[in-house]
C-alpha cells in the first residue's frame, strides 16, 4: 500500500468518524428537545436544537438553551465512551461544535448574534472537552489497554 492510499483511508476514517459523532450529537439533541418540549411546554417544532433567537425570558428560548446544554454535556460524554482510547478526540469535538454553528444558521438562516448563545457554546465546548477527557481517563484506568498475549 502507497502513501496515497494510506492518506485516503486515513481520510475515510476521520470522514467516517466524523459521520458517527455527527449523528450522535444530533440523536441527543432531538432527544432532548423532546423532554424539554414538555417540561417547558412549548408547542414541537423541528428546529429546536438550532435556535439560537431566544432569550431565557420564554419558555421557547428556555427550551431551546437547555436543549443546547443538555445535549453538549451528553455528547462529551457519549463521545469519550464512543472512542475511549482516541488520543485527538478534542479535534472531534472542536469540530463538531463548528459544523453545529453552521447547520444553525443555515436551518435558522440567520448568523447566531446572542451573546448569551456564543458565550453558553464556548463555555459548553470547554467543559466537552474536559468531560470527554475526564471520562476517557477513568475508562481507561478501569478497562487498561492489554498488551500481551499469553
Amino acid at each position: 500500500m502507497n502513501n496515497n492510499e494510506k492518506e485516503t483511508e486515513k481520510n475515510g476514517i476521520v470522514l467516517l468518524r466524523l459521520t458517527h459523532l455527527l449523528l450522535m450529537f444530533y440523536t441527543l439533541s432531538y432527544a432532548v428537545a423532546g423532554l424539554c418540549h414538555g417540561i417547558f411546554d412549548v408547542r414541537i417544532v423541528g428546529y429546536l436544537p438550532f435556535d439560537h433567537s431566544n432569550t431565557l425570558y420564554t419558555p421557547k428560548g428556555k427550551a431551546a438553551w437547555t436543549t443546547m446544554v443538555m445535549s453538549f454535556l451528553l455528547f462529551s460524554i457519549g463521545t469519550a465512551l464512543y472512542f475511549p482510547r482516541l488520543n485527538n478526540l478534542w479535534d472531534y469535538i472542536v469540530t463538531i461544535s463548528f459544523l453545529h454553528i453552521f447547520i444553525s444558521a443555515t436551518v435558522m438562516l440567520s448568523f447566531p448574534v446572542s451573546g448569551l448563545w456564543w458565550g453558553t457554546l464556548i463555555a459548553l465546548v470547554v467543559l466537552q472537552l474536559l468531560f470527554s477527557r475526564a471520562v476517557q481517563f477513568l475508562v481507561n484506568k478501569k478497562f487498561p489497554l492489554q498488551t500481551h498475549v499469553e
